[in-house]
């Protein structure tokens, strides 16, 4: 067996560590844009999936592997329908480009990782949440049997020959990677539904507080002033930004 499949396909898969940085700018610095978020991500993906395909493997002339059925599976699973089409697109349009003996079964490749990624997204994954992890394991086996299902499609011999050098590495090293970026990119996303429910939680006890129809105060350890609402400044005739800071002072000494 060709150790050169394996740290190749080793190398393109450490490219797929990107994704979970787009994960950070599209729902850290571009959070407020909600409506744009899936395109952005989608295009952003694409450039990715553009990248890993430029460095591919190349077992004969026009029939090239990459992790681009990785890459393609785990946003259809992640990120949903419209970041998968804008990447499907791109990596379609760029297999069309590099022609070759493979395309067609390279072009379906691409497709069946978008088809079976999202049926995993919406009818399996939802019914598997306690065994996330197996179950992700399992979509990128079944991704990649219908990988080389596709690789059928080449003209025999070859067809044979190109099943029997990739299977090995490539039900080695595939669904492990798309379990473990999987799993990377759902603890991120867990950590940010957390965040943001603590920030609603917050922004709603804070607007209960200031709106109470009773003055109340919220004091320390040593009972200084911390906050007050609007009512309690109502009652003693202050104001928030002048009379209030003079009060705390004067409690604090």
């Amino acid at each position: 067996m060709d150790s050169a499949i394996f740290s190749s396909l080793i190398q393109n898969a450490a490219f797929l560590l990107a994704l979970s940085v787009i994960f950070e700018i599209v729902y850290g610095m571009l959070s407020r844009y909600r409506r744009a978020q899936p395109v952005i991500t989608g295009v952003l993906i694409a450039l990715i999936c553009l990248g890993i395909m430029a460095m591919p493997y190349t077992l004969n002339p026009g029939l090239v592997f990459d992790t681009r059925s990785i890459l393609i599976s785990v946003t259809a699973l992640i990120f949903g329908f419209i970041p998968t089409l804008i990447t499907m697109a791109a990596a379609i349009l760029y297999r069309l480009s590099i022609g070759g003996v493979g395309t067609l079964p390279g072009i379906l490749v691409i497709i069946s990782c978008a088809l079976i990624g999202l049926g995993w997204r919406y009818w399996l994954y939802p019914k598997s949440r306690k065994v996330r992890l197996l179950s992700v394991y399992l979509m990128s086996v079944t991704v990649h049997v219908t990988m080389l299902l596709c690789m059928l499609l080449l003209p025999y011999p070859q067809n044979v020959e190109t099943i029997r050098a990739i299977t090995l590495p490539v039900l080695l090293i595939y669904p492990i990677t798309a379990a473990l970026l999987s799993l990377l990119l759902l603890r991120q996303m867990d950590t940010k539904k957390l965040q943001e429910q603590l920030s609603l939680s917050e922004e709603r006890f804070r607007a209960l507080f200031q709106e109470a129809p009773l003055g109340y105060q919220s004091l320390d350890m040593d009972g200084r002033l911390l906050e007050v609402n609007q009512q309690w400044l109502d009652m003693f005739g202050y104001t928030r930004h002048v009379e209030c800071v003079v009060l705390m002072s004067k409690v604090q000494n």
